[in-house]
């Protein structure tokens, strides 16, 4: 049982070598290089003094639980019919619009005679 063994099925198979790529060989590769690179060159604005000393010293606004504001907007309806009467202008003008937009795109006189050019 001396001599070379036969070979596995369990070898690991031969790891290529990669040694002549580079960083920038491949496009993606470039990509990446631009993605960590570019960054670098931003000049981040002074935020240092940007907020008034009045704003500074403000407390914090109170927190409230959401829904009594939300049943506040729902039964708030005078508001839902002004909007609605504002919009009734607008609704008339659309509806007119796609009433004009499905007739035919080209007259029947202009493409009868379309017609009989390609006939």
């Amino acid at each position: 049982m001396g001599g070379a063994a036969a070979p596995s099925s369990l070898a690991r198979p031969k790891q290529p070598h990669y040694d002549h790529v580079t960083l920038l060989d491949t496009p993606m590769r470039l990509v990446f290089a631009l993605l960590i690179v570019l960054p670098a060159c931003t000049q981040l604005p002074a935020l240092d003094g940007t907020i008034a000393p009045a704003q500074a010293d403000a407390p914090f606004p109170d927190l409230v639980p959401l829904a009594p504001l939300i049943a506040q907007v729902n039964s708030n309806t005078a508001t839902a019919t002004t909007t609605a009467a504002d919009v009734a202008p607008r609704i008339a003008t659309l509806s007119a619009r796609a009433a004009r937009l499905r007739g035919p795109l080209i007259p029947a006189p202009v493409r009868t005679r379309m017609l009989r050019g390609v006939r």
